[in-house]
């Protein structure tokens, strides 16, 4: 948040349902049509975003980011009792990057899947 104070434009990453939006909105973006990006991996949480805001006096738009789909089946984390989580069959970024053309920006996002942990969800 450094520097933040009088923003025209804030991100915010990782907003979950919103509860820190309106704090972000109204203690550090200008009055003068100052917009705040809230956005999240998980499509709940974005449905649970509009819903705080619902009775608000704001726009609200969904909108979907350019997507690269990354073949994992491969790549696995090995845990064991004994030392660390052994990283098997990593995934090439440099090739996948690659082979979808010119990017001005590349962003890699992972959602962990838990049944496949050693360890109950909490």
């Amino acid at each position: 948040m450094a520097n933040a104070a009088n923003s025209d434009r804030i991100l915010e990453v990782a907003c979950g349902p919103g509860r820190h939006s309106t704090f972000l909105a109204s203690n550090f973006l200008t009055n003068k049509g100052g917009v705040l990006v809230s956005c999240d991996f998980s499509e709940q949480m974005v449905k649970k975003l509009k819903e705080t805001y619902a009775g608000e006096m704001c726009d609200f738009s969904k909108v979907e980011g350019n997507k690269v789909h990354v073949d994992t089946s491969d790549t696995y984390m090995q845990f064991t009792d004994q030392g660390e989580p052994t990283l098997k069959n990593t995934c090439d970024l440099d090739k996948i990057i690659a082979e979808q053309g010119d990017f001005r920006k590349f962003v890699f996002g992972c959602r962990a899947n838990n049944e496949l942990l050693p360890f109950p969800s909490q």
